[in-house]
């Protein structure tokens, strides 16, 4: 019988119908504390974290959102779960007074926000100001397709076929080696060497845009509608469960693993190392709390405190005059 699922009152009476004699569990309760130290946070070498961090501009050019799991655990601090569920819409801007220079400017934040199917953990909504540069980096992916780029197979393909491919990469603003790459990532096929000499010359027809006999494509050519909807989710394609080998956060683990990253967890170690950042810039655990959204202070006490200098500031009665 699984007693730790009932009630106290319904074991009672269990053990006094049969007779049975409760275990006695004084020596139990007064147990001394084991003294298990609380968790803290160890940041990552910085070799390490140079080294990696300077690959990331391929990650964004191999997978968008393994690109951007990476920007919302390392830039803003979200949990994986909210990765998952985030939305263009939880990001915008607002008008703050500024204090130093008077008037108006400009913040940028992230507003995590439950949705009618999934509540955050703890509950922690709330509002984690942000960077431009990571505000512009996300909200620029919006009408990405979901291969990570923003035209669609069916549009690179005709473009393959309607020119060589020089003036196709010229047209969509990438270098002939470039598009050649992300035609092979697509499994778009491409005219083979000479064939827009044999076109020129009048020997074949023009393809005018479409694969001429013989030739097959594995890619995915439908055109897939634009984003519209401001609510549309940030990833597009690898939002799988984290236990999911195909999930934006085993990819990003795959990566940093493959680049001699030691540790587990990546997205969840880019989170923590968000909120060493916070805690040791601006000294403040206040802040660091409010930006990882922990509901406890102990939680945020227990891994960043020691990050915090502590200063000589005393505070003296003021004298009377």
């Amino acid at each position: 019988m699984r007693s730790g699922i009932l009630k106290p009152a319904i074991i009672k009476s269990v053990y006094k119908r049969h007779n049975f004699k409760l275990p006695d569990l004084t020596e139990f309760r007064e147990v001394e504390h084991t003294g298990v130290a609380p968790v803290k946070y160890r940041a990552p070498q910085q070799e390490m974290i140079d080294k990696i961090f300077a690959s990331i501009p391929e990650l964004k050019e191999r997978c968008i959102d393994t690109y951007l799991t990476f920007q919302m655990a390392y830039c803003i601090g979200l949990r994986w779960g909210e990765i998952r569920q985030a939305r263009y819409s939880w990001f915008y801007t607002r008008q703050v007074n500024d204090r130093q220079n008077g008037g108006k400017r400009t913040e940028y934040v992230c507003e995590v926000q439950a949705t009618e199917d999934w509540k955050p953990k703890a509950q922690s909504v709330g509002v984690v100001v942000i960077s431009k540069d990571t505000y512009d980096e996300i909200m620029a992916t919006k009408d990405r397709h979901v291969s990570g780029i923003k035209e669609s197979p069916a549009e690179i393909q005709r473009l393959l076929w309607s020119m060589p491919l020089r003036d196709a990469a010229k047209q969509l603003g990438y270098s002939d080696v470039g598009l050649g790459k992300i035609a092979k990532r697509l499994s778009i096929p491409k005219p083979p060497y000479g064939f827009w000499n044999k076109v020129n010359a009048g020997h074949i027809p023009h393809p005018q845009g479409t694969l001429p006999e013989g030739f097959e494509s594995q890619a995915n050519v439908i055109a897939l509608p634009t984003p519209e909807n401001a609510d549309e989710r940030v990833l597009k394609k690898y939002r799988g469960r984290g236990t999911s080998g195909s999930s934006a956060n085993r990819r990003l683990a795959r990566w940093f693993k493959d680049r001699g990253w030691d540790r587990v967890r990546v997205a969840h170690q880019m989170r923590a190392y968000f909120g060493a950042q916070v805690a040791t810039e601006t000294g403040s655990l206040y802040e660091a709390q409010n930006r990882l959204r922990h509901k406890d202070p102990s939680t945020t006490n227990q891994s960043y405190a020691d990050l915090v200098d502590s200063t000589p500031y005393t505070v003296s009665f003021p004298k009377s005059a």
